[in-house]
């Protein structure tokens, strides 16, 4: 059973007598995705809040692979008595690929005084990706400085139970936000949910601010997670099952599984991604954040001559060789960097090879 599956199930279960799980707060964090430019208002007060089946026709279709599956979670939440009467509210939407901005984030009100603060994570867009590696090196990316001035405006509007969630950067985004407000405000927070989202920026993790709301975080990543393994974590991860084997296709959430009320459980990572998690902590941990920038700045220069300015392009693309070539013949890293990278560089080969391999295919 898949999400979709899942809302079939639930369709008919009353929030007050099932009480929102894990499941449904990746639900409102996929739903997040969606264009909600326009129609949803920015204003935290809910008398000016729309409902979700009020909502849906008017919502532009966007054609990208990537979307089919939300707008089929859309229909399905729509025909449910569960979630048809969601009200949202405080929409932000901002895309500035100049300052390597890619940020949105909106409020459901469950029931009264009941919130969720749900954060985008990274679209198919080559500059929400970009955002992501620049975590790498700076304590703070400009998605993260929208993220706590939002966080912090919610909060201060909101009053009742107050739960946030995320998928992808938008799980990074919820973790680094929550962190980031001042301790009054923390104290709003129920809990936080990241599925597969990165890690954070050590300082970040060592900060007194962190460890005050380290308890209320949940995070899920699947057993083969490309993405949620990046950076470091210090919230203990639920490690989810999925019904495909390569990474970067688990980082789809539309592939984990669920039985009965819960995502069912992996006994561990698996080897290809902790190998991938040990070399991305060695990199952070020993390239100077100055050539990491100069790296990770390379990389996407190649990419933008060549014209590729999504995810999906790239995939499609023989961008990595062009890039592995480029630490090959970096004369500022140590041969010791510059072994790090290339093995780095190698397994987002690999990955994408696999994906290349298995897209043909129909994942069941």
């Amino acid at each position: 059973m898949n999400t979709l599956d899942y809302i079939k199930k639930v369709q008919y279960d009353d929030l007050y007598d099932r009480p929102y799980g894990e499941i449904d707060y990746l639900l409102l964090a996929e739903l997040s995705y969606l264009p909600f430019d326009d129609l949803v208002s920015s204003s935290f007060a809910t008398q000016q809040a729309s409902r979700l089946v009020e909502l849906a026709p008017q919502i532009p279709k966007d054609s990208s692979p990537l979307m089919t599956e939300r707008y089929q979670l859309l229909e399905a939440m729509v025909a449910s008595k569960r979630y048809k009467n969601l009200k949202l509210m405080g929409f932000e939407n901002t895309i500035d690929p100049a300052e390597n901005v890619q940020f949105s984030a909106l409020v459901f009100c469950l029931k009264p005084k009941t919130f969720v603060v749900s954060f985008r994570g990274t679209d198919d867009s080559l500059v929400g990706w970009k955002e992501d590696l620049l975590m790498s090196y700076q304590t703070e990316v400009p998605a993260q400085y929208l993220a706590k001035s939002y966080l912090q405006q919610a909060l201060e509007a909101l009053e009742g139970e107050i739960y946030l969630s995320g998928h992808s950067k938008g799980g990074n985004l919820t973790i680094y936000a929550a962190s980031q407000v001042p301790a009054d405000l923390q104290e709003k927070i129920n809990q936080i949910y990241s599925f597969d989202g990165p890690g954070l920026h050590t300082s970040v993790l060592n900060s007194s601010d962190y460890q005050n709301i380290h308890e209320k975080i949940q995070r899920y990543i699947p057993e083969n997670s490309v993405v949620g393994i990046l950076l470091h974590s210090q919230a203990p991860a639920q490690i989810v099952q999925s019904t495909v084997r390569n990474g970067l296709s688990q980082h789809n959430t539309f592939t984990w599984e669920i039985s009965e009320h819960a995502f069912k459980q992996a006994p561990e990572l698996s080897a290809e991604s902790q190998q991938l998690e040990a070399t991305m902590l060695q990199l952070v941990e020993q390239v100077p954040d100055q050539n990491l920038a100069e790296v990770i700045q390379t990389f996407f220069s190649i990419l933008e001559e060549g014209g590729i300015t999504s995810i999906n392009a790239f995939l499609q693309w023989d961008a990595i060789n062009s890039v592995l070539k480029v630490i090959q013949s970096s004369q500022t890293l140590t041969a010791q960097q510059r072994d790090l990278l290339f093995s780095f560089g190698q397994a987002f080969l690999q990955l994408r090879q696999k994906v290349r391999r298995e897209a043909p295919k129909k994942d069941s």
